[in-house]
């Protein structure tokens, strides 16, 4: 809602109509990225998924030896692994996103400049097992959270896909980085992967409200 339009009912009156609206066309779920979680909830919405973010000290994640193989990702790239991946990981988690592309912009925007990276692992079999897309920034956080600003990501379709990224940023980028930050679900326990915890932070947060 515009600034000179908010707190005299706009939304209120916008879902008096779209209600019934959604009931007449059958639609069974409806998803919002909320300003307020109490507010919506007096519409039906719930908060949705569990997300958890992850800060670790780049120190706190073992070295292992190299496993598999790891390369950057340049516009022109074969980015179809991505997509594969997502659907992999999160083909058992209800309300997922369907893509035909996992992520359109990677093909036009210009990553370079934008100071972004897409680096593929695939396991010694030459299978894509995980992928994380980061965000250079100005306080050495290695970042590879997802939000509607950054748009970023850490997959992994398994222990040795995870172990073998971690590693493999501890190694490449400890001098430029002092964290990483990446997000999972909220079953997702990284705790195994780090060797000293108390350089390890995790906080939870709601990705969004469903109504069903």
């Amino acid at each position: 809602t515009l600034p000179q339009h908010r707190r005299g009912g706009v939304i209120r009156r916008c879902f008096e109509k779209a209600l019934p609206d959604m009931y007449e066309k059958g639609f069974l779920l409806s998803a919002l990225y909320p300003f307020s979680q109490s507010y919506y909830r007096q519409f039906g919405y719930e908060v949705g998924a569990e997300v958890r973010t992850w800060t670790v000290e780049l120190d706190a994640i073992p070295l292992l030896p190299p496993r598999g193989s790891i390369v950057q990702l340049f516009p022109g790239d074969d980015f179809s692994p991505l997509l594969d991946i997502y659907q992999k990981f999160y083909e058992k988690y209800n309300l997922s996103v369907f893509r035909k592309v996992y992520d359109r912009a990677l093909l036009k925007d210009n990553l370079l400049a934008q100071q972004r990276y897409v680096y593929l692992w695939r396991s010694e079999t030459g299978e894509p097992r995980g992928f994380f897309l980061s965000k250079k920034t100005d306080d050495r956080v290695f970042n590879c959270t997802t939000n509607f600003r950054l748009p970023n990501a850490f997959l992994a379709l398994d222990a040795e896909a995870y172990a073998a990224m971690f590693s493999f940023i501890r190694r490449t980028f400890a001098a430029d980085y002092r964290t990483l930050r990446l997000d999972t679900p909220a079953n997702v326990d990284l705790t195994s992967f780090f060797a000293e915890h108390n350089k390890v932070e995790c906080s939870l947060r709601y990705n969004g409200m469903l109504r069903v």
